[in-house]
């Protein structure tokens, strides 16, 4: 049944064509698929103080838009250049600007991982996906122009490879 679903995906198909590649396994599903932020400062104070949590200790995204990675590692060396600047004397301060990095740097990935789950959730239920404006091009539109006008493609390019806000597009 996976094999009949992933030859229907154009992209996926000739790569499944007889003598091409052969499983190893089989299927094996994907543990966690879901979008989680654990925020460190609550109510204007750190929820664990002396400690910055990273990488997947803050927020986990779906793994299917591959973000995980660069997230964590966007996150912690801003955290450690923070840390530099300020010194560690401080840990309330320390955590309170590195949850303001978070905000910046996490966080919009976060909810775009969200608003994504959710539009594709709808095209699957075949409903009308939910838009913040009524103006809003949801990402599938977007990704369906990038394929036939480069300034386009290369918006969504740089927004796929996390070099711009997810909301710049």
């Amino acid at each position: 049944v996976f094999t009949a679903a992933a030859c229907a995906h154009a992209g996926i198909a000739p790569w499944l064509e007889a003598g091409m590649c052969e499983p190893v396994s089989d299927v094996l599903r994907w543990p966690v698929c879901e979008n989680r932020y654990r925020p460190a400062v609550v109510s204007g104070m750190p929820t664990v103080a002396g400690t910055v949590a990273v990488g997947d200790a803050l927020c986990t995204t779906n793994p299917t838009y591959t973000r995980g990675m660069s997230l964590a590692m966007r996150y912690a060396y801003a955290v450690a250049d923070l840390a530099h600047r300020q010194g560690l004397d401080d840990p309330l301060r320390l955590a309170i600007d590195a949850d303001a990095l978070a905000q910046r740097l996490v966080r919009p990935w976060h909810a775009d991982s969200v608003a994504q789950d959710r539009a594709r959730r709808a095209v699957w239920a075949e409903q009308l996906p939910v838009v913040q404006h009524p103006d809003a091009i949801a990402l599938p539109q977007i990704a369906a122009a990038a394929r036939h006008d480069a300034v386009v493609w290369h918006a969504l390019a740089r927004r796929t490879g996390m070099l711009e806000d997810p909301s710049a597009i």
